[in-house]
């Protein structure tokens, strides 16, 4: 019976260092897909915030030109200072 829970104790043990090594010779193929993962989910959210904004601006830019036959000078400045901290926000996602 001794031998044979030495026997089991040295297979786990043989088996263990193969886990080990296989997994050790895989680290970079893994760190890699987890870096292209990671760059995927930021590229991702990214996406959403920029479209969110420029969607913002384009509702801004066309509520501008459908109403900008009749706006007094200050109420167009006013769409345009909107619009353009629109787009400063923009930019600074896109930095980031």
């Amino acid at each position: 019976m001794k031998a044979r829970e030495v026997l089991i104790a040295l297979i786990s043990v043989v088996f263990g260092m193969f886990l080990g090594f296989v997994v050790y010779k895989k680290r970079k193929e893994i760190l890699r897909k987890l870096e292209d993962l990671t760059l995927s989910i930021q590229d991702s959210l990214l996406y959403e915030k920029v479209r969110g904004q420029v969607m913002d601006i384009k509702e801004s830019i066309k509520a501008l030109l459908e109403s900008s036959t009749e706006l007094p000078r200050e109420k167009e400045d006013e769409i345009l200072n909107i619009v353009e901290e629109k787009i400063r926000k923009l930019e600074e996602i896109m930095k980031s």
